[in-house]
C-alpha cells in the first residue's frame, strides 16, 4: 500500500518515466549516464528493471545518485528516495500480461469416453 502510494505520488508529479533501458554487451557507466541524460532525469534516479539486470547494476554501482532494482522488489523508501523513477517498459508489460493470465480462468474440459484409458 505504501509502495503504491509513493509511486502514485511520483507519477502525479511527472516523476515516473517508462523507457526501454539501454542494452549492450559490457557494463558501461558512460552509456548509462548518456541514457539518463536523454531521458531527462535529474537528481536521484531509481531504475526498475524487468527482472535482474546484472549488466545495468554493474554500470550504475559507482554512481551515487542511481539505484537499480528489479520491478516489484522496490520499497516505498526506494521510491521516495528517488526524484525520478525510470521503469523498464517490458517490466510493466510483463506484469500486465501475468496479471491478465492470473485473472483469466482456464477453460474447464470434461473427460469423454475417448480420453479414458482402455482397460
Amino acid at each position: 500500500m505504501a509502495r503504491r502510494s509513493a509511486l502514485n505520488d511520483r507519477a502525479e508529479n511527472d516523476r515516473v518515466v517508462m523507457a526501454d533501458l539501454p542494452e549492450g554487451d559490457a557494463p558501461k557507466t558512460r552509456d548509462l549516464l548518456d541514457f539518463l541524460g536523454v531521458v531527462g532525469t535529474e537528481g536521484k534516479v531509481l531504475l526498475l528493471t524487468d527482472g535482474r539486470n546484472q549488466r545495468l547494476y554493474l554500470s550504475a554501482r559507482n554512481v551515487s545518485h542511481v539505484s537499480v532494482l528489479p520491478f516489484g522488489e522496490e520499497s516505498a523508501y526506494d521510491i521516495l528516495w528517488a526524484e525520478t523513477v525510470v521503469i523498464e517498459r517490458s517490466a510493466l508489460e510483463g506484469g500486465a500480461q501475468a496479471k491478465a493470465k492470473e485473472e483469466k480462468p482456464e477453460p474447464e474440459t470434461e473427460a469423454t469416453e475417448e480420453d479414458e484409458p482402455d482397460a
